[in-house]
């Protein structure tokens, strides 16, 4: 069942409602292997369950032996009537803010913050990258020959493998510094270009899990994910700055 799972009592996406249909789904999954008996079911439901009191996608998708439990739980969370999402979300974005203000008030910056609800939290994103300043200084190349090596499409090939390299050792280093948390972890995003900046990035992730002790500290929370920023803060003047 999908939930934040920190804290001792986790906070579930899922109402009684839409935790019910995912029950059915998985009984019905458990017959998928013999047609007939899964058929079977699916008709005894079908006839006991009211069309009008389920939207048409969820129906279809409870029925479906080829849409597995994860995927149907994705779609009874689409649905606001089965899901708790909207009520977490103001819990979550009042800790978003919290936390936000707090590592600003501490001297972090350069990071951004977002909910992921589907992740039951929220996260802290920071961006690290390349330009071609960074290649010129790399190569020892002129401006000229920079943008020449960009047009071939060498510096985004190059910088696709330095800024994985870059951030992969990242988070090796900040593990061995600030210790694996029991629920915070890390995780990085697709390789990118960003035309307002001129960067080729990757973002480090900060995933934080929320549960209901979570919620209730906040502080205690930051200070983990201050050690982090400051981890990368270090190690980020290290890489680019020698």
């Amino acid at each position: 069942m999908r939930t934040a799972t920190a804290g001792k009592k986790s906070l579930e996406l899922l109402n009684e409602e839409g935790k019910n249909l995912v029950e059915v789904k998985k009984v019905l999954l458990s017959h998928a292997s013999n047609p007939i008996l899964f058929n079977s079911i699916s008709a005894s439901l079908t006839s006991e369950m009211n069309p009008k009191e389920y939207s048409k996608k969820v129906l279809d998708a409870l029925l479906d032996s080829k849409v597995d439990e994860k995927k149907f739980e994705s779609i009874v969370l689409s649905v606001a009537k089965y899901s708790n999402k909207e009520a977490l979300r103001k819990h979550f974005e009042d800790f978003r803010v919290k936390l936000s203000n707090i590592l600003e008030k501490k001297g972090q910056k350069h990071f951004s913050t977002g909910l992921s609800l589907e992740r039951g939290g929220v996260c802290v994103i920071k961006r690290i990258g390349i330009n071609l300043d960074f290649i010129r200084r790399e190569f020892l190349v002129t401006e000229k020959m920079a943008k020449q090596l960009q047009e071939k499409g060498f510096v985004e090939q190059y910088a696709l493998l330095k800024v994985q390299a870059i951030v992969k050792h990242m988070i090796e280093v900040v593990e061995k510094a600030c210790g694996k948390h029991e629920t915070i972890n890390m995780e990085i995003s697709h390789f990118y270009y960003d035309d307002k900046t001129e960067f080729y990035n990757i973002d480090l992730i900060i995933h934080i899990p929320l549960g209901e002790a979570e919620l209730q500290s906040v502080v205690s929370t930051s200070k983990h994910v201050e050690s982090i920023l400051e981890a990368i803060k270090k190690e980020y003047y290290r890489t680019f700055n020698g």
